[in-house]
């Protein structure tokens, strides 16, 4: 359920036209030198990476105008996007050996843009010294743009352009002047750069409601492309950035007067998360995010409470995200309102549901909300004629299988499962697709979820959108219990948990209503050389292991050499890759299938 981190970098080299034997002509030659690199500081696992960098084949571009000690200073390090009250800045290192002058030089975003920040007269650079250039207002544009280094004739000495920018954090060189760009990198204004620092987990999915926005990485790119690595992942689109078993787990939206708001984050998996340079923020667009500070560290199954400065979240009603260091969104959960002095929750922890109105447990194991004692009707009241209501908002229910995309003349439906141990009302209850999209569909009065059991919720018309959507549970408070995106969906097939009530998100699986779901099982392919033998067919491959991940490959090889790409099994047990294949873009060229018998 996770999208592999797309990178793509091209640095441009140009050189002087006259210096290359055989042209026939004086004019500039560009020579693009495609790279593309998943780099990580500790890559322990193909789902995770430390950054998203590009290749460290950086090369200066030259012109003939250009003093030789002029290439020896590049753009090192930049802050397209700072926080609140603070200011854009760019970064130029000097790796040569001499003194530069960049008197007159300045800084610009792309072609055409806003205007030049001049650097001013008499600075000199140093050998291994950086230079930082800061200006109020803005210069760069948060969801991508070039930033431009421009000497004195206004000719361009170093390039690089950006996708998206992370807010608060750079981009950088690793190491300074010749490394590769990374994203999300904590700013280091005049010294040495550092990277991210976000280690490694075995795995890469999460549990609803906690479904991450899907987020394009913030990776510099040259001005060219090429085509980046993906991987097709089930719906939830959690981005293969940072640890998936890192769940915000409870927050406290409306403290009584005078105290403070705290997210509660939980760590589900079996390794310690370093959460430097994370963030908590609410709803996209509004309030600055929170910096988790630097070294704070998440043992397994326990917990972390951030207490957020002042007031971030609204108490009619906001989101809660939690980002890693690059500033991708790791969990997010929305609410319909906070009530004073009282968290929202999931129960148990790390679980898929949420409950409302919960006692709050910083640092502790979350407690479901405490029964009501609701009064038996009698003549006189009496003390023994009280019974408990049921605990509101049952933590044991999730959304478990969605078929948005039936046959034609069929239903949408959505398929519910209860993971606990005893039965749920569901009177009430509703499913419904993004805010603001079309009516919630009401579950029948009456309906009973048995412990392990399953309801299919079907309807008339359509609900969810095929090019991609929201599916929420929704209690009959309207609050959201479970929720999941999708960002496509195929023709009669369903995108469904497996294993049920707990297992990541599968895209494209065999519809399975009311009953227990199925991976999409690869179908068998035999050797032109020889034909399936009529008696000796062999059960299929296991469907779809999840331990199985792009990790490496090289899209422009050397003069007469192959393209490649590689694979990595970061499970426990072999993996049969028969029928398997390596594919570009939908509708570009065929897929390259892998060998039968193949086994990683």
């Amino acid at each position: 359920m996770w999208n592999m981190l797309r990178v793509g970098l091209i640095v441009w080299l140009v050189v002087d036209a006259r210096s290359l034997a055989g042209l026939r002509s004086a004019q500039a030659a560009l020579a693009p030198l495609p790279a593309l690199m998943a780099c990580a500081a500790s890559c322990a696992a193909p789902d995770v990476m430390i950054n998203a960098c590009s290749s460290a084949l950086d090369s200066p571009r030259v012109h003939p105008q250009h003093a030789t000690t002029a290439l020896d200073v590049v753009l090192n390090e930049f802050m397209p996007a700072p926080n609140a009250g603070e200011q854009e800045w760019v970064e130029v290192y000097n790796r040569g050996a001499a003194p530069v002058d960049l008197s007159g030089w300045s800084i610009d975003d792309m072609a055409g843009g806003s205007s030049p920040r001049a650097i001013p007269q008499g600075v000199l650079l140093e050998p291994g010294a950086w230079y930082v250039l800061a200006w109020s207002g803005a210069v760069f544009n948060n969801a991508g743009d070039e930033v431009r280094l421009l000497d004195a004739h206004a000719l361009i000495v170093d390039t690089v352009s950006y996708t998206s920018a992370p807010h608060g954090l750079t981009y950088s060189r690793i190491p300074d002047g010749s490394g590769a760009w990374c994203a999300g990198t904590q700013p280091t204004p005049a010294s040495a750069n550092q990277p991210a620092s976000v280690p490694p987990t075995p795995t890469a999915t999460t549990t609803a409601p906690a479904t991450p926005v899907p987020s394009a990485p913030a990776t510099p790119t040259g001005t060219t492309t090429v085509p980046s690595a993906t991987a097709t992942a089930a719906p939830s689109t959690a981005t293969a950035v940072a640890p998936a078993s890192i769940v915000i787990n409870e927050f406290l939206a409306a403290p009584t007067a005078g105290a403070a708001e705290w997210v509660e984050l939980y760590n589900g998996g079996a390794t310690p998360v370093d959460l430097g340079g994370w963030r908590i923020d609410d709803s996209a667009g509004g309030a600055p995010a929170q910096l988790v500070p630097s070294g704070t560290t998440i043992a397994p199954a326990r917990w972390y409470v951030f207490t957020l400065a002042g007031s971030l979240l609204n108490n009619t009603g906001d989101e809660v995200r939690l980002l890693d260091a690059h500033g991708n969104v790791v969990d997010v959960v929305p609410y319909s309102a906070a009530h004073g002095d009282v968290s929202i929750s999931r129960f148990p922890d790390g679980a898929p549901a949420w409950l409302v109105d919960t006692p709050p447990t910083p640092n502790a194991a979350n407690q479901a909300p405490a029964p009501t004692a609701t009064a038996t009707p009698t003549a006189a009241p009496s003390p023994t004629a009280t019974t408990p209501s049921p605990a509101p908002y049952p933590a044991t229910v999730a959304l478990n299988e969605v078929l948005a995309v039936p046959e034609s003349g069929g239903e949408e439906w959505v398929e519910l499962y209860n993971y606990g141990a005893t039965s749920v009302d569901l009177s009430g209850w509703s499913i419904d697709d993004a805010p603001g999209g079309a009516a919630p569909k009401p579950l029948p009065a009456g309906t009973q979820l048995a412990p392990g059991g399953w309801y299919v919720l079907a309807w008339s018309g359509s609900l969810l959108n095929n090019a991609g959507d929201e599916v929420r549970l929704l209690n009959p408070a309207g609050t959201v219990i479970d929720h999941m995106r999708y960002t496509q969906a195929q023709h009669d097939q369903s995108i469904s948990r497996v294993p049920d009530g707990a297992g990541p998100w599968q895209a494209a699986t065999p519809p399975t209503p009311g009953a227990a779901n199925q991976a999409l099982i690869p179908t068998a392919t035999f050797s032109p050389a020889t034909a399936p033998p009529a008696t000796s067919t062999a059960p299929p491959p296991a469907p779809y292991p999840a331990t199985v991940a792009l990790n490496e490959l090289l899209a422009v090889p050397e003069s007469g050499g192959e393209e490649w790409v590689e694979l990595y099994n970061y499970g426990a047990t072999s993996v049969d890759l028969s029928g398997w294949s390596i594919d570009d873009a939908p509708g570009g060229a065929a897929p390259k299938p892998l060998p039968v018998g193949t086994q990683l």
